[in-house]
């Protein structure tokens, strides 16, 4: 059988309902992250735009029109470019291309290699004036349309109120469609449609082709009194067939991007909806202006799951989303124009599942410039976190955690029958004293159990950091004997599939089997896909649980195999209707296990949550 990593209490405690067996924990105490800085660049201009990355560099740009390209590790300049002009536009990057829009105009195509400028063409009329940041119905105009690079043509809007498509290789115009107002944010580009809002409060939907209207959507028509802005300066982005936008008029809206038509609305009340959404495993991650606020909602329907206000700055970055953390950028702002909105400007990480912040890294302000803080969403390398600050410097830090005495306390199998053996494996620092249930053990060890009755496992140390510091920490294993009925087998074993949907991040396969309910396999949009379970070795195969998604299978087959090279009929389902089905078996025994979602039941990919997999068939 192949080992899994100790779960936590908490994750434990959410497993109950899949696994009745979860009973292995392991806590550790002083457990703490701080962000540790590794280096800092001063462009010495307020940077606005999002950053971009390649598998070395890092490319920003600033509000005096530089464009930068930075060595990932160490911050090092490999080029740089001056546009002449402010740079507000998120940066494109499309294989070896850099595009961006400037305020004199123009749309940029930059070697991203070496920063040599391949084409510049003026779109439109430069900006007057500069612009100002300040609380007023038409304020708070720092943002530029990014461009949006598909199939050949570059998609972007302007303050000429059009939205324009170029050429890749030229940029000629190909055609421009005027609207209502000015267009600030990126459109969002699909295999026939081009969606993208004004500053009219206006969501349009164009064929990607002619340019034509398909539909518009008037955010004034769905508000319960008028507000005091509708300008829309988010960028929309497609969740499921949703078109998912943020409005200044308080409201979150979901829009059928066939139709227009909305799907749901929720209202922040007092608040900009400013930042772009973030989508990870059906749920959408935003920030709020002045409610100074992370929230979380349930992607399908805008049920509000929780919210962050730990931090008392304004949340208009976009947030970037992984599989653990979020982090956010806030804004600070000072002075007579902010009576009401004396605070402070940060970069937050906060826990996904929950909200809760783990750390703050401070941007200090400055007398020369305001608003301060984190306008621009950070990117993640690795153990990075790269982003650029009002303050005109870019910034890369760490996670840095505090120092331990127990490195690792695992179990090789968390889930026993009565009888069965199993090893305890740890490992502490070098100075620490190990102590297990109150014997002296080595620093390095391992221990046999039998799961024979329940039994507690704690591992204790005492141990000096080497900043001369006496620490305690103490880890706990729980380990209990079993009846085969509740030990799920797929829980021990490894999964494949013929394929896996990349929305924002891969849906892969081993999510079904990771006794997490909020992961989730999704395959390409196509039928006839399936996914695998690998049990390790042959068992007899009783009980079948399988928690579908919204995108389930209205017909299936499960299918089993000692060696994958014959495959036998286990059970068949021609009219499912998704949700959890619970299925027993009169006969099965094989290793290999392999779901097939003959037909889609939506039109997206066949998706599964969790697979269940049980010796006998007592519920």
């Amino acid at each position: 059988m192949s080992s899994r990593p100790t779960i936590a209490l908490s994750a434990c405690m959410l497993a109950i309902y899949l696994f009745p067996a979860c009973v292995l924990a392991l806590t550790q105490t002083s457990v703490s992250f701080n962000p540790k800085l590794i280096w800092s660049f001063d462009s010495k201009s307020p940077i606005f735009a999002n950053p971009t990355s390649d598998s070395q560099n890092i490319f920003f740009a600033n509000s005096a029109g530089m464009v930068y390209a930075l060595e990932q590790h160490n911050g090092s300049v490999r080029w740089s470019y001056n546009a002449n002009a402010p740079i507000l536009s998120d940066l494109s990057l499309h294989d070896s291309s850099l595009f961006f829009q400037a305020d004199n105009g123009s749309i940029y195509r930059l070697n991203s290699k070496s920063g040599e400028l391949i084409w510049q063409n003026q779109i439109s009329k430069p900006e007057t004036s500069s612009r100002k940041i300040r609380f007023e119905p038409n304020g708070w105009d720092y943002r530029s349309s990014r461009p949006v690079v598909y199939d050949d043509m570059i998609y972007v809007g302007s303050a000429d109120s059009k939205l324009h498509v170029l050429d890749f290789n030229t940029g000629d115009i190909i055609w421009e469609t005027e609207v209502d107002n000015k267009v600030r944010s990126a459109p969002l580009v699909t295999e026939d449609k081009v969606v993208f809002p004004s500053f009219g409060g206006f969501v349009y939907c164009l064929d990607r082709i002619s340019g034509k209207i398909v539909w518009q959507f008037n955010s004034d028509d769905h508000v319960e009194e008028k507000p005091f802005t509708k300008i829309i300066n988010s960028d929309p982005i497609l969740h499921y067939g949703q078109v998912i936008i943020g409005s200044r008029n308080t409201y979150l809206y979901a829009l059928s991007l066939n139709t227009g038509k909305l799907v749901w609305q929720y209202p922040y009340k007092d608040s900009w909806v400013e930042s772009t959404a973030s989508v990870f495993d059906n749920t959408i991650y935003i920030g709020s202006s002045f409610k100074r606020a992370q929230l979380a909602f349930t992607a399908s329907n805008g049920k509000l799951l929780w919210q962050n206000r730990s931090a008392d700055g304004l949340s208009f970055a976009r947030l970037t989303v992984s599989k653990d953390s979020i982090y956010a950028g806030t804004v600070g702002v000072q002075g007579d124009r902010f009576k009401n909105f004396l605070v402070d400007g940060f970069l937050l990480k906060l826990d996904r599942k929950e909200g809760r912040e783990i750390w703050r890294f401070p941007i200090k302000p400055s007398k020369n410039i305001l608003p301060y803080g984190v306008i621009s969403s950070p990117i993640v390398i690795d153990d990075m976190v790269l982003f650029g600050g009002l303050d005109g410097a870019f910034y890369a830090i760490k996670d840095e955690k505090t120092e331990h005495g127990i490195l690792s306390f695992t179990v090789d199998r968390d889930k026993l029958k009565a009888g069965e053996s199993t090893t305890l494996r740890w490992k502490t620092i070098d100075n620490a004293k190990a102590i297990l249930n109150g014997k002296d053990v080595a620093q390095n060890g391992s221990l046999n159990v039998s799961a024979q009755k329940s039994q507690r496992y704690v591992l204790h140390t005492e141990f000096t950091t080497s900043g001369g510091l006496r620490k305690e920490e103490s880890a706990i294993l729980n380990l209990v004997s079993l009846e085969p009925e509740f030990i799920n087998i797929a829980y021990y074993g490894s999964a494949s599939a013929s394929s896996f949907e990349n929305n924002d991040t891969p849906l892969s396969a081993n999510f079904v089997i990771d006794a997490d309910l909020k992961t989730r396999w999704s395959s390409t949009w196509q039928d006839g896909q399936w996914i695998q379970i690998d049990l390790g070795k042959e068992f007899p195969i009783r009980r079948i649980v399988l928690h579908w998604e919204e995108a389930f299978a209205s017909s299936y087959r499960i299918l089993v195999s000692a060696s994958m090279e014959e495959w036998n009929d286990l059970y068949e389902n021609k009219n499912s209707s998704g949700g959890v089905e619970d299925i027993e078996l009169t006969e099965g025994y094989g290793r290999y296990i392999r779901i097939v979602a003959d037909k889609r039941a939506t039109e997206y990919g066949a998706s599964l949550y969790e697979v269940e997999v049980y010796e006998t068939a007592t519920k």
